[in-house]
């Protein structure tokens, strides 16, 4: 609970520096993935479209907005983004600047304790979104098992060490927005998602090679702030919703988000 208040706290803090690209980004992405009455619209092909590509709506509609405010700028080039993998390697890889020594290994030990903590987390809050899909559709067994994720997290981070790959920044369990997402797209049945191992790999098939165009790059770089500001928001509600709806509390759900029935 302490981690879904930090999370919508920060965010508040971070509106002054965009906040009509951000209240708009916020509005856009909680009315297509909360909002009930929203919800209970007919199911036409323009609101399942919607519904179904809400992050991208949501960010859409916030660099449009954001650049007629001003907030924005967008800078585009032509060409290819070439990794610089030479100077990856040169600058981080244990290859090029050795290990650290054992006194080091133990003076950063507590923090990396604290950092399993959250980690932990993390996988307790997958395993939250990954029951309540399992729940929502009963045409797919969706296999949770986290042991297997300790193992995985752990070995592909030991590629990333030893290879000095990409994603240094981003060595947890789970990217909660996008999760949140897939998971949400999921629940609305086979005709939008087929399968819940399909659905992040169709995520990164195409995010990955396009994060290779420089246009991409000029249009999402100025999006970064709002990226992680709705990724924060919705690590934050899934937090308030999945560690207090299960149960004998899933009424809470609308009680909590009866703001949004507008």
């Amino acid at each position: 609970m302490g981690a879904a208040i930090a999370a919508l706290q920060s965010e508040i803090e971070r509106l002054p520096t965009m906040p009509i690209t951000l209240i708009s980004a916020w509005v856009i992405i909680m009315l297509l993935m909360f909002s009930i009455p929203f919800a209970k619209l007919p199911d036409t092909k323009a609101k399942v479209m919607a519904g179904s590509n809400a992050l991208l709506v949501s960010f859409i509609a916030a660099g449009l907005i954001g650049w007629l405010s001003g907030e924005l700028t967008f800078t585009i080039e032509w060409g290819f983004f070439i990794p610089p993998i030479g100077e990856t390697l040169a600058t981080l890889s244990i290859w090029a600047v050795g290990l650290p020594s054992w006194e080091m290994i133990l003076t950063v030990l507590p923090i990396g304790i604290i950092i399993y903590v959250f980690g932990f987390s993390d996988l307790l809050v997958a395993n939250t979104l990954l029951k309540g899909a399992d729940e929502a559709r009963t045409d797919e067994n969706i296999n949770i098992d986290p042991t297997r994720s300790h193992y995985i997290v752990a070995i592909r981070n030991l590629g990333q060490l030893m290879t000095a790959g990409p994603l240094l920044w981003a060595h947890g369990p789970i990217w909660t927005g996008v999760q949140i997402f897939l998971i949400d797209r999921y629940k609305k049945g086979r005709a939008v998602m087929d399968s819940i191992y399909s659905g992040p790999m169709n995520f990164y098939l195409l995010a990955i090679p396009f994060g290779l165009l420089m246009p991409v790059i000029g249009i999402i770089t100025p999006l970064f702030p709002v990226a992680l500001s709705i990724s924060l928001l919705l690590t934050g509600i899934c937090m308030c919703l999945h560690f207090h709806v299960y149960g004998e509390h899933k009424c809470f759900r609308e009680e909590l988000l009866s703001p949004l029935a507008f």
